[in-house]
């Protein structure tokens, strides 16, 4: 009967760390994009007064591109 505990016990526990690290991982992934799109949208005002976007679209462009690039080089 003790096994018994124990190995449900043991079970519980592995499972729990499993449901952490994929909450952890979508989380992840969400705060990444949210921390994009809110780069591409707003604006802050330079030194001659004009607003600029902090990630334009070609500067959003390229920055995944390179993230695209380093991605494949873990990979391989």
């Amino acid at each position: 009967m003790e096994l018994v505990n124990i190995l449900e016990y043991a079970i519980y526990i592995i499972v729990l760390l499993g449901a952490m690290y994929h909450a952890h991982k979508i989380g992840e992934k969400s705060g990444s994009m949210y921390m994009l799109e809110y780069l591409r949208t707003n604006k802050y005002t330079d030194a001659s007064g004009t607003d600029v976007p902090f990630l334009n679209d070609t500067g959003f462009n390229r920055f995944m591109g390179h993230m695209r690039k380093e991605k494949m080089k873990k990979e391989l």
